[in-house]
C-alpha cells in the first residue's frame, strides 16, 4: 500500500498549500489546485495521515480568507506538517515488515 500511496503523496505534498506574500494570490485561490487536491484524496480513502493534511490545508485556507493568519505563516504551518508526514512516509518505507503473527 504504501508502494502507492507514496509516490502519490510526494506528487501532491511537492505543492504547498500556499506561496504568495500577503495580499498576492495563493494556491488557495487555485481551482486547478483543489481539483488535484480532490483527486489525490479520492485515491487514498483509508490514509489518515493524507486526509489530515488535507483538512489542515482547508482549514489554513479558511483562516488566510478570513484574515485570522498571514499567507507566511500559513506556509511555514503546512510545510512543517507536510515535511514531518513525509519523514514518516520515508521512516515506514525503510523500516523492515514484521512477519505475521500466528
Amino acid at each position: 500500500m504504501y508502494k502507492t500511496i507514496l509516490p502519490l503523496l510526494f506528487a501532491v505534498l511537492l505543492v504547498p498549500a500556499v506561496h504568495a506574500t500577503e495580499g498576492e494570490p495563493n494556491d488557495c485561490q487555485d481551482k486547478a489546485s483543489w481539483e488535484e487536491w480532490d483527486v489525490e484524496i479520492k485515491k487514498a480513502p483509508g490514509d489518515t495521515a493524507f486526509h489530515m493534511l488535507h483538512a489542515l490545508r482547508l482549514g489554513i485556507c479558511l483562516k488566510i480568507e478570513r484574515g485570522g493568519l498571514a499567507v507566511d505563516m500559513a506556509t511555514t504551518i503546512f510545510e512543517q506538517a507536510r515535511n514531518t508526514l513525509i519523514e514518516k512516509r520515508q521512516e515506514e518505507k525503510q523500516m523492515p515488515r514484521k512477519p505475521p503473527a500466528f
